[in-house]
């Protein structure tokens, strides 16, 4: 953001790197303060309206109200706490700012109606929005969550009501010409797919059986074609006989959460729930190269390349859980899937948990599990960046970096915590040696990405120099396996399509209200 401000009202207090404050009453040079301090921000003392003279078009004014925190580089921070837009160039993410435009609005207050066209992608700057049909509050956003994408992506009319649930609920808006013009047209067929699977009218009957995927503790996964649009799906059907003896109607429920509320396209996206007499049901995105596991056994031994590609893809998925306060707990190639064009999206979500700070629950697969993990002691991010260090090193050796030669639990655990990292004697990149020795170093606090830069560290490193990582999110690179690859050898084991396993439900619902 550049220009200057003036003021109307109020008073703006600069607060720069050394503390120091400083009052400003009248006008303030944004250009200015750029350059004589690092992290700026700028805070209002008290309900302030002003004007912003862009430096771009003299002439041109936005208005601005704040009455909490505001920002020089506000717009543009917004702008990259959006996945859509993280990952485009600097230009391209301030050109998306200086268009935003600014709504504050009062508790109760309709943002726009079931049935009525916007054309808007909505922002939430402060405040909890609803979004309601038929008076049941179908979903509850708040902070930097954005909502609006289907009416503007599809040319349609509003399927939910937008309503404030909070006091000052503060937004900002993206007319969809800009959207359309900044993102590639990769991004916009996956936002389009996603949306036209979370189709609300359909039901399971809608839908037919194709194969069986594979078996679980809990239930069974298959894989089903729409009757009328012919889109291929996952269907993860979990018995409730089994989940009831258990006592994990929580833990689905709360899975259930989470896979719905991502929104990024190297995470599975979940399309439809149901659930009848016998079956909680999860309608997921199909991947049709299976899992990660299956294509590197494939694969074998990945070059640097081709397993930096591998890493970057699940990196970015992390980054955007860790955002959100979720912490995956269970990385391992058996739970990322393969799409169609080679990208990785993560999957199966039983372990994975929102922390408002940290946990020390004991969860995970032991060869993947980091120490902190295994010792119970507290954590938070950095046990999948531990996991995602072991598979790296799984991706260029072959060999996990510990008890990889064990079955034991107990000789696995044993190793993670004694031994020490070692490397084949004929592997001499010091660059990728030192990468993955800082994501498995065994304390957390010196661990690379688990300090105040977080995931900027990681990829920071020289091991991703010159690394395009707008070109991986427009999924513009070329990926290491594709459906144009020999499919050789690449699908797990399949067990035989038995009609009598699951039969179609015609009296299953869809499955909106917690346990």
């Amino acid at each position: 953001m550049t220009g200057i401000l003036i003021l109307l009202k109020g008073c703006f207090c600069v607060e720069r790197e050394n503390d120091k404050l400083e009052l400003v009453h009248e006008v303030l040079n944004l250009d200015e303060l750029k350059q004589n301090t690092a992290k700026k921000k700028i805070r209002a003392t008290e309900l302030t309206e002003s004007l912003w003279l862009s430096k771009e078009t003299d002439a041109e004014f936005n208005k601005i109200f704040a009455d909490e925190v505001f920002c020089v580089d506000l717009r543009v921070d917004i702008v990259d706490s959006i996945i859509l837009f993280k990952y485009l160039s600097e230009n391209t993410k301030h050109r998306i700012a200086q268009n935003l435009i600014y709504q504050k609005l009062s508790k109760d207050q309709v943002i726009f109606e079931e049935g009525t066209v916007t054309n808007s992608l909505y922002i939430i700057m402060n405040g909890i929005v609803e979004l309601r049909k038929n008076e049941s509050v179908i979903r509850t956003l708040t902070n930097y969550a954005y909502f609006g994408e289907k009416a503007m992506l599809l040319n349609q009319s509003h399927s939910l009501t937008a309503v404030c649930r909070s006091e000052n609920v503060q937004l900002w808006k993206l007319e969809k010409e800009l959207c359309f013009s900044v993102l590639s047209s990769t991004v916009l067929n996956y936002l389009v797919d996603v949306l036209e699977a979370q189709n609300e009218d359909d039901n399971l009957d809608h839908f037919e059986y194709i194969d069986e995927l594979g078996k679980g503790s809990l239930g069974i996964v298959r894989k089903v074609r729409h009757r009328r649009t012919k889109k291929e799906y996952a269907l993860k059907c979990v018995s409730k006989m089994l989940i009831k003896q258990k006592k994990h109607e929580q833990l689905l429920d709360r899975e259930k959460k989470m896979i719905k509320s991502n929104k990024h396209p190297f995470i599975v996206y979940l399309a439809n729930s149901f659930l009848d007499d016998r079956y909680y049901y999860f309608l997921l995105e199909y991947c049709k190269l299976g899992d990660l596991f299956g294509v590197l056994q494939h694969l074998q031994i990945l070059d640097k390349e081709k397993a930096k590609f591998y890493f970057a893809n699940i990196l970015l998925a992390l980054e955007y859980l860790h955002d959100k306060k979720m912490l995956f707990r269970d990385l391992k190639p058996e739970n990322i899937l393969v799409s169609i064009n080679g990208y990785l999206k993560l999957s199966d979500f039983g372990c994975a948990k929102e922390v408002d700070f940290r946990t020390n629950s004991i969860v995970g697969t032991p060869n993947y599990m980091a120490p902190e993990v295994l010792l119970a002691r507290s954590y938070s991010g950095s046990c999948d960046i531990w996991s995602l260090g072991v598979m790296l090193y799984e991706f260029l050796f072959g060999p996990l970096p510990f008890g990889n030669d064990s079955i034991n639990p107990l000789e696995i655990c044993r190793s993670i915590l004694m031994n020490n990292l070692t490397f084949p004697e004929n592997y001499t990149d010091k660059e990728t040696k030192n990468f993955i020795d800082k994501l498995l170093q065994k304390n957390p606090i010196n661990r690379l990405g688990c300090g105040i830069a977080g995931f900027t560290e990681i990829k920071n490193h020289a091991f991703f120099t010159d690394f395009n990582w707008e070109a991986l999110i427009n999924q513009e690179s070329t990926a290491p396996y594709t459906a144009n690859s020999l499919l050789t050898n690449l699908q797990n084991e399949r067990v035989k399509f038995n009609e009598e396993t699951i039969k179609i439900s015609t009296n299953a619902t869809r499955w909106v209200e917690n346990f």
